[in-house]
């Protein structure tokens, strides 16, 4: 009788830590897509005020947010690529590690059309396009996430609760 006990607890506890595990998606998206509007105002500033390469912004931004993600790939991939290429594969590698979604890294993409090939208005008119579009992503996240996260940990529970049931 205790093995089947503690058997069934075993389940519901790994079912509740499945739903807690899942529950964390939309919300590593929402901080992720924050973080990503964070380094696009430091960017937009750095280019705005700064001399210094597109490599160099990159690798400070990198160094300053707390995202270590696209910035810093975009700085290690292959320099006989231009920056936008070496942005859109940065998007594309880290896309998975940062929970978003394809609409997501589409918007997060278009900021390669004209990064460090136009002049500095260009670049700072086409990132501010890129967070008007990112504001949206980021309301979307937060309401998914707000929706998602209770839902996916009760029913990591309940779907315990009913295996450790059907079980014993």
């Amino acid at each position: 009788m205790a093995v089947k006990l503690f058997g069934a607890v075993l389940i519901i506890i790994s079912g509740a830590v499945c739903g807690f595990l899942r529950s964390q998606i939309p919300c590593r998206r929402y901080k992720s897509l924050r973080a990503v509007y964070t380094c696009l105002e430091i960017l937009e500033n750095e280019i705005d005020f700064s001399l210094d390469s597109i490599g160099r912004i990159f690798m400070r931004i990198s160094k300053l947010c707390e995202m270590e993600y696209i910035f810093k790939t975009a700085v290690e991939l292959d320099e006989e690529m231009t920056v936008g290429q070496r942005w859109k594969r940065a998007v594309d590698k880290d896309s998975e590690a940062m929970c978003l979604k394809k609409e997501d890294c589409e918007i997060i993409k278009l900021l390669s059309q004209e990064l460090g090939t136009c002049g500095r208005e260009e670049q700072i008119k086409n990132i501010r396009h890129v967070k008007a579009l990112l504001d949206k992503q980021i309301i979307t996240a937060e309401e998914d996430y707000k929706k998602s996260a209770k839902l996916y940990k009760s029913l990591g529970v309940s779907g315990g609760i009913f295996i450790a049931i059907l079980l014993f």
